[in-house]
C-alpha cells in the first residue's frame, strides 16, 4: 500500500556528473511523489561545484549526491551542509563497492544508495525520509497552533 502524507512540497537535488543517472533519478523522484501525492520540485546540478550555490539560494529538503564527481565530490559537499541556514537530508550515491562514508560525515548522511540504483530501494529509502520531514512538519504545525 502506498503512504499518503499531507506534506509542503518537498524541493530534492540530484547531484550526478552523469546525465542518465540525474534525468533516471528526476523522473523516478517525480513518480514517487505522484503516486504518494507529494508536491515536489526535483533540481539537478552535475557536481558539488554547480550544486553548491543552489543549495544555498534555495531551500532544498533532500539532496541526492554521488560520492565521486570533477571539481567536488558528494563527501566535500555533504560537509558544507553545516554553513548553509537551513537542515538539508543528505543521500550519499556510490558505484565504489566497500563504500562506506568518512568519518566526519557518517552521521550525517542519512541513505546511501549503490548503483544501480533499484526503484524499490529508492523509494523505501525516501519513504523514511519523507515521514520523518512529515513528523517534523507536523511537530513544527502543532507548536504553532498553540
Amino acid at each position: 500500500m502506498t503512504r499518503r502524507y499531507v506534506l509542503k512540497e518537498i524541493i530534492f537535488l540530484v547531484v550526478d556528473d552523469y546525465d542518465g543517472v540525474r534525468a533516471v533519478l528526476h523522473v523516478a523522484i517525480e513518480d514517487y511523489c505522484k503516486d504518494r501525492g507529494i508536491g515536489c520540485e526535483v533540481l539537478v546540478a552535475s557536481n558539488g561545484r554547480e550544486a553548491f550555490p543552489i543549495l544555498n539560494e534555495k531551500y532544498i529538503d533532500v539532496l541526492l549526491t554521488d560520492v565521486k564527481m570533477p571539481f567536488m565530490g558528494g563527501e566535500e559537499l555533504v560537509q558544507l551542509l553545516d554553513i548553509i541556514s537551513h537542515p538539508t537530508v543528505p543521500i550519499m550515491m556510490t558505484g565504489i563497492e566497500g563504500y562506506k562514508p568518512p568519518e566526519e560525515i557518517r552521521f550525517a548522511v542519512e541513505g546511501l544508495l549503490k548503483k544501480p540504483i533499484s526503484e524499490e530501494y529508492l523509494y523505501w529509502v525516501l519513504d523514511r525520509i519523507i515521514e520523518d520531514i512529515h513528523k517534523k512538519e507536523t511537530k513544527e504545525n502543532e507548536k504553532n497552533k498553540e
